[in-house]
Formats: structure tokens, sequence, C-alpha cells
């Protein structure tokens, strides 16, 4: 099974590295990601200095998706 990680917090990128080497890790979408069989999507992201909640936004591009 092909799983990725997406994230951009080291901390996480550097525990899945080293525990679950064959999750694939990834900062931003990309053609490979959306083509896992599993993404596993953390809840916060670090953006310009803050922390944002992505859930919203992941909610709304599957919905979009679901409906092609």
């Amino acid at each position: 099974m092909r799983i990725a990680l997406l994230t951009n917090e080291s901390l996480i990128q550097k525990w899945f590295a080293q525990d679950y080497p064959e999750v694939r890790v990834y900062s931003y979408v990309t053609k490979e990601l959306l083509e896992a069989e599993c993404i596993i999507i953390t809840a916060w992201y670090h953006f310009e200095d803050e922390y944002v909640q992505i859930l919203d936004l992941w909610e709304k591009y599957l919905r979009i998706r679901l409906e092609n």
C-alpha cells in the first residue's frame, strides 16, 4: 500500500522518516502524493509564523473531488 503524509512540520517529518520509512513524506501537494492509496493529513500547519487549522480547506477539497 502506498501511504503518504502531508505535513510541513519538521519534527513530524523526522519522526515518520525514522519510525515509518514506508510512508512517503511530502511538504506540499504533488502528483505523487495524490496518487497514494492513503494520505495522512495533519490538522495544523505552520504558516508565516503562526499555526493554522487546515481541516476546513481539506473538507471543501474532498467534497469537490467526490462530486467529480
